[in-house]
């Protein structure tokens, strides 16, 4: 560069120094670090709010078990998902439920057969070996026989099967969807070998020469595809609906603590609601309420033994019952406030069709007996009366009648003051009488906010004399009953609760009738 003056100056020079391969700038640190670091905070916080922050460090627990057609439920990828929140995985082997129970399953925590008769051979066959088994059962499933409308027909036309009344939704009259089976006679045809062309079914357009056979693992979701030209009709016991239940039995005691989270989670609503909407099987818990598909009431449940001696012992139980010591009933029906208009009107109805309105097989079965002693207790916020028949004529049922037909209501719902006092009349009767058979059945359309609490009754029923605490108690859940209450009482003194709410309360007293017999 030149001056002024005529000199020569040289050019600054701007020397650029490139970076080393090796080196790193703090921008381009927090380029790499700030994205792996957003990922793992974020990762934290999922972690945290799902509670499962600390799941990476906990032990998870694998059972093995062994079942048959539950085995799509747990592998299903939100199940298994769950279930690890819980700190458990199950591993499956999948087996027919006969093999299940006549196979050896020493190397399996648990097994979970479909239907009661394969659980019983299990625990049979570990009980007379000194084995752990302890059961739950998480669900119920009505078992009914689908069949097209030409077949079912066919069993009409040979006196086997009986169109059901028409209802809503329904065919009509002349073509019913729905069908009664005689099961003796349906069994029959099938033991002596008879076809189908030997019912008739020509008649109906159809050949069909092969034997009569009765196999549908899944009636409700037969037809979820959507694939069959021709919907199936349902065909349902003539005496009532045989219930299969699913018992879902532990047999290493090491692993109980695992199989009691695993219980505990099937019982919860959230997975009661998904066993029922994703396997079409009724909930075990009473209160949740059913999807559309499975609101319809099952009637009369009959789990069948299958066991010749258990036959046996419940025809001599009932010739007993007929013919052997007296036997005493006590009713504590609730008469609060919330009881009037449609409520009573169907209680009172259900007394009528116990003694002898009901004309139907289950209602000649279910109602009153000649001798017995039927004891009506009412209660609204306090015991109102307590009145006693026995049944040796019409007229008695009459009196009976008139019991219930006051409108003698009153506020307030004491259910458990009202039970005490029935279990003082029952101490006093069987103390009178040790061979008389007393039951207690307990109805009520509401919570409990008078008088004593579930636990005060519980601990004075405790201190009871051992042939008062004999006595068992049926509930009846109707209305807003509570059913949590209602069935911890009624297992508390070896009964069970029914409920109403999804049946008929003649029904429900027919049921209980069926159980205390």
């Amino acid at each position: 560069m030149v001056t002024g003056d005529g000199s020569v100056i040289e050019e600054p020079r701007l020397a650029v120094r490139h970076r080393s391969a090796g080196s790193w700038s703090r921008r381009s640190l927090l380029l790499f670090f700030l994205p792996v670091l957003a990922t793992a905070l974020t990762g934290l916080a999922t972690l945290a709010v799902s509670g499962n922050l600390l799941l990476p460090f906990e032990r998870v627990i694998v059972l093995e078990g062994k079942m048959a057609s539950k085995r799509d439920f747990f592998e299903d990828e939100e199940v298994q998902r769950i279930l690890l929140k819980h700190h458990i995985k199950v591993h499956i082997t999948s087996s027919g439920s006969r093999e299940v129970a006549v196979r050896d399953i020493a190397a399996f925590d648990f097994v979970f057969p479909s239907g009661q008769p394969a659980g019983d051979l299990i625990t049979g066959v570990r009980a007379a070996d000194g084995l752990y088994a302890k059961v739950h059962r998480p669900f119920v499933s009505p078992i009914v026989l689908a069949t097209y409308r030409e077949y079912a027909e066919t069993l009409r036309d040979a006196g086997i099967a009986t169109p059901l009344p028409s209802g809503g939704g329904d065919g009509g009259a002349d073509r019913p969807l729905y069908y009664s089976l005689d099961k003796r006679k349906f069994l029959d045809s099938i033991d002596r070998g008879k076809r189908w062309n030997d019912l008739g079914i020509r008649r109906h357009g159809i050949a069909n020469a092969n034997r009569i056979v009765a196999q549908s693992p899944d009636v409700c979701g037969s037809n979820s595809a959507g694939t069959l030209h021709t919907p199936l009709e349902i065909v349902y016991p003539k005496d009532g609906i045989v219930v299969s239940d699913y018992p879902l039995m532990l047999l290493d005691p090491a692993a109980r603590d695992a199989y009691d989270r695993l219980t505990a989670w099937l019982r919860s609503d959230a997975v009661q609601r998904k066993i029922m909407e994703s396997t079409l099987r009724r909930p075990i818990t009473p209160d949740l309420p059913r999807i559309p598909s499975l609101r319809a009431p099952l009637g009369n449940a009959l789990y069948f033994p299958d066991s010749q001696a258990v036959v046996d012992r419940l025809l001599a139980d009932y010739a007993a019952a007929r013919s052997g010591g007296p036997a005493r009933v006590l009713f504590l029906l609730d008469f609060s406030t919330s009881m009037r208009g449609e409520r009573i009107a169907n209680l009172r109805g259900t007394i009528d069709g116990l003694g002898g309105a009901d004309d139907s097989r289950s209602g000649r079965f279910a109602r009153f007996h000649r001798g017995e002693t039927l004891t009506v207790l009412r209660f609204g916020g306090r015991v109102l009366d307590e009145r006693s028949v026995t049944y040796t004529k019409a007229a008695d049922l009459d009196r009976l009648r008139g019991f219930v037909a006051g409108d003698g209501f009153a506020a307030g719902t004491a259910i458990w003051s009202a039970l005490d006092r029935a279990y003082r009349t029952a101490a006093g009767a069987v103390a009178k009488d040790p061979r008389q058979r007393v039951s207690i059945v307990l109805m009520t359309d509401g919570e409990n906010n008078a008088g004593m609490s579930l636990d005060a009754f519980l601990g004075r029923y405790a201190a009871l004399p051992p042939a008062a605490r004999a006595v068992r108690t049926y509930t009846v859940r109707y209305g807003d009953a509570d059913p949590r209450e209602l069935d911890r009482a009624a297992r508390a003194t070896g009964g069970r609760m029914v409920d109403a709410t999804e049946q008929s309360l003649l029904n429900a007293f027919k049921e209980i009738r069926g159980c205390h017999e």
